[in-house]
């Protein structure tokens, strides 16, 4: 099973992706900030939550579905972002062909003339979209509320075991895609 989890605090680009992962062996965990929706929003699959004082954006969110998932693969898709046409294909085609690995990277288009190497994982050099994890490779890692979280976090997972990373050299996810538009 794959889990995208999606913190999110607009919701005109929610439709959009909802229909991209929409697919069988894949479950959509939308987080909803409260402060910018009631407790739920019709036709979708997801609930409100109240965000804590001092929380930086979606970390918080996605702290909660760490403690909601137990087993599976997790990818974070955040609300502005979108998966590659090929993206499901590929990260299936990688964990069956790679079944010792628990972190699949990959490039992120992030303008018409501008790439996003997955293959650093550091902060500032990789996004959180940019991966898809293992849930018992996370074990009780969570996402630090501040700016550079995203980073921390994969450089937490790279340096716990990078033997257990792959890189797939290809384009899988667009960053800011919707706000681009």
């Amino acid at each position: 099973m794959i889990y995208v989890i999606t913190p999110a605090s607009r919701p005109q680009f929610l439709a959009q992706i909802m229909e991209s992962v929409q697919r069988e062996g894949v479950k959509w965990k939308l987080m909803l900030d409260s402060q910018f929706f009631g407790m739920a929003i019709k036709g979708f699959p997801g609930r409100a939550y109240k965000k804590p004082e001092g929380s930086v954006l979606g970390n918080h969110f996605k702290n909660l579905a760490l403690d909601q998932i137990h087993d599976g693969w997790l990818y974070v898709l955040d609300d502005d972002n979108q998966v590659h046409a090929d993206f499901f294909d590929e990260i299936e085609k990688a964990i069956e062909e790679n079944p010792d690995k628990s972190v699949i990277s990959f490039n992120q288009q992030i303008d018409p003339t501008s790439i996003r190497r997955g293959d650093k994982y550091q902060t500032g050099k990789i996004d959180q979209a940019q991966y898809i994890v293992k849930r018992e490779f996370v074990g009780n890692l969570r996402y630090e509320q501040s700016y550079t979280a995203d980073g921390t976090f994969i450089e937490a997972l790279h340096k716990k075991d990078p033997d257990a990373f792959l890189y797939i050299d290809k384009v899988l996810c667009h960053y800011n895609y919707f706000r681009k538009r």
